[in-house]
């Protein structure tokens, strides 16, 4: 049973109830990390779905969970993404470990992860196209070659969203960054 601490658990089930397709995501979720806020967004996505198959960004408040809101990225996909996925909002977290404002920018423009081009860009199409959440954690070479180069454990869980029910027309997700202690088999996956 899901739990936000906070007496949430029936509310937590109904909505689980009615959106059977990311039903599982929070649990499978515990099953690939411990790290907290990771876990809290997760449940914070789910409890907000109120009977959708896809959270809908537009009615998505980040000051319900504001100690979360510095490792928040949100896209924005209404005008397309050929030319790469625009980020509407990124957190003060996300933004000092890029050391630049990323807000306003294609992702593609700024990511200096040594998984970008691979692994990490196909995995968020993927899951834009199957209309799926995903899960990545795995050690990243940032900045190879320059100065601030440095590994990284990235932990990220994204979810697409949609204002209609069909289009896909933004993702939200978090990342946290930590120093790695140890290296880690790498995940990419579609949950």
């Amino acid at each position: 049973m899901l739990s936000l601490g906070n007496g949430e658990n029936t509310k937590v089930m109904t909505t689980l109830r009615a959106a059977p397709g990311l039903a599982g995501v929070c649990d499978r979720v515990a099953e690939l990390t411990d790290q907290p806020d990771i876990r809290e967004f997760c449940n914070f996505i789910i409890v907000g779905l109120d009977g959708r198959a896809l959270p809908d960004y537009e009615t998505i408040d980040l000051m319900k969970v504001p100690r979360l809101a510095p490792h928040v990225f949100v896209h924005d996909y209404r005008a397309g993404t050929e030319k790469g996925m625009f980020v509407k909002f990124s957190g003060t977290a996300i933004d000092e470990h890029y050391g630049k404002v990323l807000q306003g920018q294609y992702i593609e423009e700024f990511y200096t992860g040594s998984d970008g081009a691979d692994r990490y860009f196909p995995l968020h199409r993927r899951a834009i196209a199957e209309r799926r959440p995903f899960f990545a954690k795995r050690a990243v070479l940032f900045d190879r070659g320059g100065p601030r180069e440095r590994i990284k454990q990235s932990t990220a869980l994204y979810f697409p969203c949609s204002s209609d029910g069909l289009a896909v027309n933004y993702g939200i997700g978090v990342a946290v960054f930590e120093s790695v202690r140890e290296e880690t088999e790498p995940l990419y996956l579609i949950l």
